[in-house]
């Protein structure tokens, strides 16, 4: 199954979100941004990856947002 991550870095929380391919989510994450923005993106990808029972290799497309998407 194809799956879809979200990632938001906001200036205060960074969101990650894991969807599959109806749309239904199926692991979620949240942790305070800090200072170092790719870091804390990383982890709160890999904590939401890990309450969906799915790996990085699972993901077939990420969506960022935020102020620091990039």
């Amino acid at each position: 199954m194809r799956i879809t991550a979200g990632i938001d870095v906001g200036s205060t929380y960074t969101k990650a979100v894991i969807v599959d391919e109806y749309g239904a989510m199926i692991g979620r994450a949240i942790a305070p941004t800090g200072f170092r923005l790719t870091e804390v993106a990383t982890t709160t990808l890999s904590t939401a990856l890990g309450e969906a029972g799915r790996s990085a290799n699972d993901v077939a497309y990420v969506v960022a947002t935020g102020s620091g998407r990039h």
